[in-house]
C-alpha cells in the first residue's frame, strides 16, 4: 500500500508521529494497531485535515490525486 505514491517505511513513520498530535495519534494506535504505516496515515488524515499540510512541508508527500486536504475522502 501506498499513500500519495510513497510507501511509508517504519523509519518514516517514526519522524512522521512526531509531529502528530499525542491525542489524536493515541487514540488511533489504540483502535488501529496493528496496522500498516499508510493505513494509519490515511485515518489520521480523516480526522486532522491540515496535517497533508505538515506532510507535504516537512516529508515531501504530495497529493497528486486530489491536490488539496478538503478532497480527502473522510467518513
Amino acid at each position: 500500500m501506498t499513500i500519495y505514491g510513497r510507501k511509508i517505511t517504519d523509519a518514516d513513520m517514526s519522524n512522521i508521529a512526531s509531529f502528530m498530535n499525542d491525542e489524536i495519534r493515541e487514540k488511533l494506535h489504540s483502535e488501529l494497531a496493528p496496522c500498516k504505516p499508510e493505513e494509519f496515515i490515511r485515518e489520521y488524515l480523516k480526522i486532522d485535515h491540515t496535517f497533508l499540510f505538515t506532510l507535504e512541508k516537512n516529508f515531501d508527500f504530495e497529493d497528486e490525486e486530489n491536490k488539496r486536504y478538503e478532497d480527502i475522502d473522510r467518513d
